[in-house]
């Protein structure tokens, strides 16, 4: 029993280490970029305290999801199909980059308590290497399972940090014209991030600034008729600089935030709002 309980510390200190050094770092590098805006008289002086604030906030954000991990089988989607809810266009939540559909666990548990709102699904990729096309390729099954339960002919796409990335291409290069309603992006690096060197595998590669894979897609983003959404925050420790996560275009819109970290975005009341309003938009 003794070695037991040792073992169980020793998995939590790891974990609280091991999240407390990816945010410090992160918030680091996210630092020096905003110093280096200040130098280039882009922007003014960042209060000491914001980005203290940021990086508590989302050391317990990272700290929540890292415990939540291992519950990744959970399935996260509308229990019960109203008459209102039927009629809806359904949504697939699409996780970011090593996360799993339980990142969703607040955000749509609070998006089901409003109108206007129709069937909820969330989807787990994997595996969590591979190439951002490969990972699309998921999304074509679940939403044939989507429209075969629910009759619909569309789908509203959102997606977290390469989520929105995910759903960009499949939207762009597999899915059948019509097939998708809109796409809300949230902290999605669409021109890359600085973060991306810290990562393994494929996709990290591809969401690394000015990558061939992100150029091409911005592109065909560009062009397209589908609308767009996306959210972006000044203080995003993960997408650096923030300004990647920003899409500008006839059919597209965009939020941009003050002063919130990658993973509160998921917990926000804000982008909660916003993206509700965007639904039923």
């Amino acid at each position: 029993m003794h070695l037991i309980w040792s073992f169980i510390q020793a998995v939590f200190w790891v974990v609280v280490i091991g999240c407390f050094s990816y945010v410090f770092l992160t918030h680091y590098i996210l630092w020096l970029e905003l110093r280096l805006s200040t130098l280039a008289g882009v922007q003014a002086n960042t209060p000491w305290f914001a980005l203290v604030k940021s990086f508590c906030i989302e050391f317990l954000c990272t700290l929540f999801n890292a415990f939540m991990y291992p519950f990744r089988s959970k399935v996260l989607e509308s229990t019960t199909l109203t008459a209102e809810r039927h009629t809806l266009a359904p949504i697939l939540f699409v996780h970011g980059y090593l996360h799993n559909q339980i990142a969703w666990y607040w955000f749509t548990h609070q998006l089901q308590k409003k109108s206007g709102v129709g069937p909820i699904y969330t989807i787990n990729l994997s595996p969590p290497f591979a190439s951002i096309a490969e990972l699309a390729k998921l999304l074509e099954n679940k939403i044939k399972e989507i429209k075969a339960e629910t009759g619909a002919s569309q789908v509203i796409l959102i997606g977290h940090s390469m989520g929105g990335l995910v759903n960009s291409y499949f939207c762009e290069h597999l899915a059948k014209p019509s097939e998708v309603a809109k796409i809300i992006a949230i902290g999605s690096p669409f021109r890359g991030t600085k973060v991306a060197a810290l990562g393994y595998g494929k996709n990290a590669k591809e969401m690394a600034p000015n990558s061939a894979f992100l150029l091409d897609l911005f592109e065909n983003i560009r062009l397209s008729q589908v609308p767009y959404y996306s959210i972006a925050s000044k203080f995003d420790n993960i997408v650096i600089p923030w300004e990647s996560a920003i899409l500008e275009g006839s059919t597209h819109n965009h939020l941009i935030i003050d002063d919130q970290g990658h993973l509160r975005l998921l917990i926000s009341p804000l982008v909660i709002e916003q993206v509700w309003k965007w639904i039923i938009t």
